[in-house]
């Protein structure tokens, strides 16, 4: 005998639901069920995560069914139906539907609904379903001729077992119902209601739950249990028929769906390839000459094509348009007379610096004649920063020569093949955030723009506060193990939906929004000026290209500070002697770090003396980790070159004790991210691997202590608009003062 199929299924994504997407699929499974229908309440959040779940853990002869259940509004009655997904065209249509639902569509109750012409005009690809249940206040006056042709346009009508059932006397309800379609020759089936997984997990729900007063046996019922439920309509057929038959019979129409291509659909530019090389070496001239040195050229030609004998780098994998995209962000905001600031890993790109994206130059430390355009290599290869080199003269013109250079490493950014995807972030002018929004805008036209929606749940924190609460409120005393099991249900339930406060996703121009996500409002509130996705953008990252347009009161006070001073920033000495005074002193407001306690101790135990320590404090102070009063190197004085602060340390030590590059790189991606406390096993080949080379068992200990440290780029990036300020406050007291700059308003 085959198995039932269940189709109204509520995920977590639903804000009354406790159940797992994960743990239905497997205990479908379990029960011997060859598919399972999600339909959420006016949601397809949960697409995404199911499609991407079951293409990450494929499962042999089992398929999932998309659907939703919609209010539509019909004789100022909100009657929910079911909408399941029958191929791809139906998923867009769907998404129409969605969008229509949160964006346009309000009842003079101000609900959200949708209405029965709509559902016609977007039904291919569609099959409509009727919960008789909720039609018992119409047809109880209607006759049967009227119900039949109520039913003319739903493609199967639902029954709900009785057992799950709100409704008082549904048996004889729905024997009439049940009778009526036999007769009209209408698909039914019976369906559960699932709202939690397990029978056992009722008792959990309902005291989760308890103003919902939703009945009991809520659960993915068996085969079985369901036959039982239905033995009040008395023939063992047509049971069968109803809770197997049928609903098999409505699998065959159902293909399966792509919900999202793991292929990124870029926005195009006309020429972009040829405008981007042309920015870059254009740039690359301007800085180093005609005839570019071996370093720089070689830099340049990694970046872009990938290392040698392999397909792969920026041009080659398309991803010209994000740097494209950003230095015409920062080029237009430093048109409107405001700096802007990459933040991140975006700093270890030499490209990123040619086109204006950061002011971190990540070749090796160098000195650079801005006249002649000689170039002197520092020979000191171990020195972390250029800003730190002695003064010196050009040798050809004698001229003052600039100082540069970072020796930031493009790998953590663009991966060790140059095959990752940049993720660039900027942060802009809190002043102009809304000039910055219109000009993307522009750039791509107003219906290829969308913010990035966000999802918040209940993290396990909040979940475990709210059951807390709930103890107290109903002076209940939970065991341990009852207190775990109810936050573990409760633990990424919906709670609200939002916006990221930079994110915009962009929409290729031959392509429609609804191709990749439904759209909707933050809480489906009409207030905002932007839509966003419905979908939340992480699900997104892998199909479409985000733009991040962050806020920050930095810049517009940098820029407030030039124009009062007279004094641009690019004018500032990195060694001069007086900021790093202040910063000694521990007097400075310019940086949120010096608010922490760690930071105040590290400062007044060590003075850093120059850029190079003084970037190497703010990795420690923001690492993990990565600093311990019991290590013997720093007791009495830091040695700098010995200390990790940064990712990078970790990678070339390694490569400077003759480790194979690219197993450094692996390395120090697996030490970054804390993975050595939760993979004991292959930390324990990385130690001996260390042992090999000759790496030292102190240095190795050090290692084992990290949770957590962040990159070169980002550290510097973060450190050198804040130490602007820092120079203000020392030359430009009244100036600095006149902003009103305080940390905590930063840190809110």
């Amino acid at each position: 005998m085959k198995e039932r199929i269940e189709f109204k299924t509520y995920t977590k994504m639903t804000k009354n639901s406790i159940a797992d997407y994960k743990e239905l699929i497997t205990y479908a499974q379990e029960l011997g069920q060859k598919a399972l229908a999600f339909t959420d309440y006016n949601s397809v959040e949960i697409f995404p995560k199911v499609f991407q779940y079951l293409k990450q853990n494929p499962i042999r002869d089992f398929q999932v069914i998309y659907g939703t259940v919609v209010p539509m509004l019909e004789n100022q009655i909100v009657i929910p139906v079911t909408i399941l997904v029958r191929n791809q065209t139906g998923l867009k249509n769907l998404y129409r539907i969605i969008s229509s639902v949160k964006t346009s569509n309000l009842d003079k109750y101000g609900r959200q609904v949708t209405t029965r012409k709509e559902l016609v005009n977007l039904s291919e690809g569609l099959l409509y379903g009727l919960d008789v249940e909720n039609m018992y206040p119409i047809y109880e006056n209607q006759t049967e001729e009227q119900i039949v042709d109520d039913w003319m346009w739903y493609d199967f009508i639902e029954i709900k077992s009785p057992t799950c059932s709100s409704f008082k006397n549904s048996e004889d309800y729905f024997k009439r119902i049940i009778q009526l379609a036999k007769e009209s020759r209408k698909i039914v089936i019976a369906t559960g209601e699932v709202h939690y997984v397990r029978k056992e997990e009722q008792k959990d729900y309902q005291m989760l739950f308890p103003k919902e007063n939703i009945p009991k046996n809520k659960y993915l019922k068996s085969t079985k249990e369901m036959m039982l439920d239905f033995q009040f309509l008395n023939d063992d057929t047509f049971i069968e028929e109803v809770v197997i038959k049928n609903p098999n019979r409505l699998l065959k129409l159902i293909e399966n769906v792509e919900i999202l291509s793991d292929q990124v659909s870029f926005p195009t530019m006309k020429n972009q390839k040829e405008i981007f090389i042309q920015k870059v070496y254009r740039r690359a001239h301007q800085l180093y000459g005609q005839k570019l040195p071996s370093l720089i050229e070689n830099r340049i030609k990694e970046e872009l094509y990938g290392k040698e004998g392999k397909e792969k780098g920026i041009v080659n994998k398309n991803y010209e348009i994000i740097y494209l995209v950003y230095q015409k962000l920062a080029t237009y905001s430093r048109k409107l007379g405001y700096p802007a600031y990459a933040r991140g890993k975006v700093a270890s790109s030499f490209i990123a610096y040619l086109l204006g994206i950061t002011e971190v130059n990540p070749l090796p430390p160098h000195y650079i004649c801005s006249h002649c355009k000689q170039i002197v290599l520092d020979g000191e290869k171990n020195l972390f920063c250029g800003l730190d080199l002695p003064d010196k003269k050009c040798p050809q013109c004698h001229r003052t020569m600039r100082k540069d250079g970072f020796d930031i490493p493009y790998e953590t950014f663009l991966g060790y093949d140059v095959d990752k995807m940049p993720d660039i972030d900027m942060n802009f002018a809190d002043e102009i955030q809304s000039e910055m929004e219109a000009y993307i805008t522009k750039l791509f036209g107003k219906k290829k723009v969308l913010k990035a929606g966000t999802i918040g749940v209940y993290s396990e924190g909040k979940a475990f506060h709210t059951i807390e609460k709930m103890e107290k409120e109903k002076s209940l005393t939970l065991s341990k193990e009852e207190e775990c099991r109810i936050v573990n249900h409760l633990t990424g339930v919906k709670i609200q939906t939002g916006q990221h406060p930079g994110g915009i996703i962009i929409i290729p121009k031959e392509k429609e929004i609804v191709d990749f996500t439904p759209v909707a409002y933050p809480n489906d509130i009409k207030k905002y000026n932007w839509k966003s996705t419905h979908f939340d953008y992480h699900e997104l990252t892998h199909s479409l290209m985000k733009v991040d347009v962050l806020s920050s009161p930095i810049p517009t006070i940098l820029a407030k500070l030039e124009k009062i001073t007279h004094r641009k920033t690019e004018r500032i000495r990195w060694d001069d002697p007086w900021t790093f005074e202040l910063i000694n002193r521990r007097t400075t407001e310019a940086f949120l770090e010096f608010d922490k306690s760690l930071t105040k101790n590290l400062l007044k135990k060590f003075q850093p003396t120059n850029f190079t320590e003084f970037v190497k404090l703010i990795g420690i102070c923001h690492g993990e980790g990565t600093y311990y009063e019991e290590k013997k190197q720093i007791n009495e004085k830091m040695v700098w070159d010995e200390t990790i602060c940064c990712c990078e340390d970790i990678m070339n030590y390694l490569i400077a004790h003759k480790m194979n590059p690219k197993k450094a790189y692996e390395v120090m991606d697996f030490i970054r991210k804390g993975r050595i406390q939760k993979d004991k096993e292959t930390w324990n080949t990385i130690q001996e691997n260390m042992k090999k080379v000759g790496i030292d068992e102190e240095w190795i200990e050090d290692c084992s202590k990290i949770e957590f440290v962040l990159p070169k780029a980002h550290i510097i990036s973060c450190a050198l608009p804040l130490f602007h300020l820092a120079w203000y406050q020392t030359h430009f007291p009244a100036a600095f003062k006149s902003q009103g700059w305080n940390t905590k308003k930063e840190n809110s």
